[in-house]
């Protein structure tokens, strides 16, 4: 059972749990710090001491232990439908304490932070459309501060205070993945923004620089620089760091290297295979029908395709040289491997208004991988069964 089975958590935000049926009301305020507790330290086994603190930082009553035991019961029962047998959701209790048994992508500060791992990875090899996908999807998860009822608690603080350093880097990730790709006079005004939240962001400043220097405002670059260094000094008392000195030494020399966007990477790993690791032939067949559902894609709208055969037959190769052949033609192309689908908003989001093409090669089981009609988008999947159908 996956996490649409059973309860979701959310904790970016105001702490909510919601099953199949909708929200799931959680009770009392010291109920609610009773699970936003044990969310904190999701699958790991917490003592009755440690939850007694947690939710009377104040101090505890005479009756606390007995009091939190009923909070247990009724928040046990508020998830019971959708946790079900597979514990989608639930509280166990465990030697000493209590422990929140949940799927890990079910809590959405688990999410987001596999998306940020993911997003920084796909980076590191340049593949800058998967990693703005993954930044930006990650991004949508957060509806307020981490924790917020409870972010000047102790149990949370540390938590919260790492979900929104994560939310940052992230956004930082997707602006920079943005800059890349070419958006670079459209990024001004919300590097902008971010700076008057963040000033002491060095990252910000170098993508602020760039982006003006690209947008072919080489003074306003400079200017910005002037502007970081006067922030720097007066909020921390230090000089710029290497990074962003390196970015104002290359506008002030009009370094070349500023004005390369990002192109589809030569390098190669194994999450996100291209075919030019294979002699590929024999399958202009499949390839063509696979163009013809591009096509399609294009004229019409979304829609999702399956290709089945065992392992070895060439499935990779086939989905590695398709999407090759599209990120030729500058579309947006996000490959997974072994993963579930993308959030496929995201992906239109990243898109605008263009195509875009997500290749999943042996995803995860139980993966859903519809398309939406209105959503311009072409799903391609490898699974091993033996068939070709398309939905």
């Amino acid at each position: 059972m996956g996490h649409g089975d059973g309860c979701r958590f959310r904790v970016l935000g105001p702490l909510e749990v919601v099953d199949a049926d909708g929200p799931v009301a959680l009770g009392p305020p010291k109920q609610r710090r009773l699970l936003a507790a044990l969310i904190a330290r999701l699958g790991e086994p917490v003592s009755v001491d440690a939850l007694v603190d947690a939710v009377w930082e104040e101090g505890p009553p005479r009756s606390a232990v007995k009091t939190l035991q009923g909070y247990v019961v009724h928040l046990r029962q508020a998830m019971a439908g959708a946790a079900d047998e597979a514990r989608d959701g639930s509280i166990e209790t465990v030697p000493g304490g209590y422990r929140l048994a949940a799927d890990p992508d079910a809590v959405d500060a688990v999410r987001f932070t596999t998306l940020v791992t993911r997003s920084r990875q796909a980076a590191a090899v340049r593949d800058v459309a998967a990693a703005r996908v993954f930044a930006t999807e990650g991004l949508s998860l957060w509806r307020g501060p981490a924790y917020a009822e409870f972010a000047d608690s102790e149990f949370a603080a540390v938590e919260a205070a790492r979900l929104t350093e994560l939310r940052l880097v992230a956004a930082e990730t997707r602006l920079e993945c943005e800059l890349a790709l070419g958006e670079d006079a459209a990024l001004v005004a919300e590097l902008e923004k971010a700076l008057a939240e963040q000033p002491i962001r060095e990252r910000l400043w170098e993508l602020l620089i760039r982006a003006l220097y690209l947008s072919g405002r080489q003074s306003d670059a400079l200017r910005a620089y002037v502007r970081a260094r006067h922030v720097l000094a007066a909020e921390l008392g230090v000089d710029p760091g290497p990074g962003l000195r390196a970015v104002h030494v290359a506008v002030l020399a009009q370094d070349p290297s500023l004005d390369r966007h990002w192109s589809p990477p030569a390098s190669l790993t194994a999450r996100q295979p291209r075919s030019g690791v294979y002699t590929f032939d024999g399958r202009e067949k499949e390839l063509a029908w696979l163009r013809g559902l591009w096509l399609a894609t294009n004229e019409t709208g979304g829609r999702s395709a399956v290709v089945h055969g065992p392992n070895g037959i060439g499935k990779t190769r086939l989905l590695a040289a398709f999407a090759d052949e599209v990120e030729r033609s500058r579309a947006v192309v996000v490959r997974r491997t072994g993963l579930t689908a993308p959030n496929l908003a995201s992906v239109a989001e990243v898109a605008g208004s263009d195509p875009a093409l997500v290749i999943l090669d042996d995803p995860l089981t139980g993966v859903d991988i519809t398309a939406p009609a209105e959503l311009p988008i072409l799903v391609v999947a490898g699974f091993d069964p033996d068939a070709a159908l398309v939905t």
